[in-house]
């Protein structure tokens, strides 16, 4: 499993999408539109590498017809490494989120 903790937050996206869950109750949803949550998907590559490979480790669900994301069975497994780099924000370098 750490092998998928550390592939999933190797890019920068994924980090700020997995940050912004950490955020939220785990029914609650992220939406893709920006002007439901303030976070939007920037290009096509999300849609076919970023999203499904983070809902293949379970950190995330991805309605995809709905465009909507929400906490997946595996995100205590992260939530961790997550919390750590919050606290953390000053000691990581700048370009991690």
């Amino acid at each position: 499993m750490a092998d998928n903790v550390f592939e999933a937050l190797s890019d920068r996206y994924r980090r700020q999408l997995l940050l912004e869950l950490l955020d939220r109750n785990p029914g609650e949803v992220l939406s893709q539109s920006k002007a439901d949550s303030g976070y939007a998907i920037p290009s096509i590559s999300q849609h076919h590498v970023h999203l499904p490979k983070l809902e293949a480790y379970g950190f995330i669900e991805w309605n995809r017809d709905q465009q909507i994301v929400t906490k997946g069975p595996q995100f205590d497994e992260i939530e961790p490494m997550l919390e750590l780099f919050r606290e953390n924000a000053d000691a990581v370098p700048g370009d991690w989120t």
